[in-house]
């Protein structure tokens, strides 16, 4: 770099130039003091107050005071987000309660559903099998009724049904009772044999009894009880 040669004078007119500053030395005391500058009071204390001042604080603590402002914004917005957590937290925990009591309750409803579908499958099982076995009953009464051969009649009962009882007398300690064989008058007395092992067992007045030794027996009876 080339040297440059600055003559005294420029020097000097330097040195006026700044001004009275102390950390320049003026042995020779070449600098001029410089003329006060006229400034506004109300100016240069507006600009000199700094823009923390009416909240009391520090331009030193300014740093301080906004990094206190953002903690406690920060600890505003966590506080605020747990709040809202916790409370979503308790809503869904109160609809799951609310969803598990219903779901509950429907489970107790279908429990009940079954057992008397249960019951109702008993009692249609019951009446289908009672009616299984009436229907068979049916089949094997109609059965016995078709197998089971009509009684036939005892020798000489169809002679004896056709006759006609027409009274009866007593003499002598003796009763007697007349019937007509369609052909002659029969007069029997009590105990006496009709026709074959037929007897003549009772004698009233409008009707006489014949019975057969198997313990058969029927009733003549005289036309005017007739």
């Amino acid at each position: 770099m080339p040297n440059r040669r600055i003559s005294s004078q420029s020097f000097d007119e330097v040195l006026s130039d700044l001004g009275d500053d102390p950390a320049i030395p003026d042995p020779q005391g070449i600098r001029k003091s410089s003329p006060p500058k006229f400034t506004n009071p109300e100016l240069s204390q507006k600009t000199k107050t700094p823009p923390f001042h009416y909240l009391g604080i520090e331009g030193k603590n300014i740093h301080l005071w906004l990094f206190g402002l953002l903690g406690i914004c920060t600890l505003a917005i966590l506080a605020g987000v747990f709040w809202g957590y916790e409370t979503l937290k308790d809503t869904s925990t109160t609809g799951i309660k609310s969803t598990q009591n219903e779901v509950a309750e429907l489970k107790k409803e279908i429990s009940f559903l079954q057992e008397q579908m249960e019951e109702l499958e008993d009692s249609f099982d019951e009446i289908i099998e009672s009616i299984e076995v009436s229907i068979h009953s049916n089949d094997h009464i109609q059965h016995q009724k078709k197998v089971l051969p009509k009684p036939q009649a005892h020798l000489h009962e169809l002679d004896l049904r056709a006759w006609r009882y027409l009274g009866m007398t007593q003499m002598r300690g003796s009763q007697q009772a007349f019937f007509h064989d369609g052909k002659r008058s029969v007069t029997l007395e009590i105990d006496a044999q009709a026709l074959g092992e037929w007897r003549l067992t009772d004698i009233q007045k409008d009707n006489a009894v014949l019975t057969h030794p198997t313990g058969k027996s029927f009733i003549l009876k005289t036309a005017k009880s007739q």
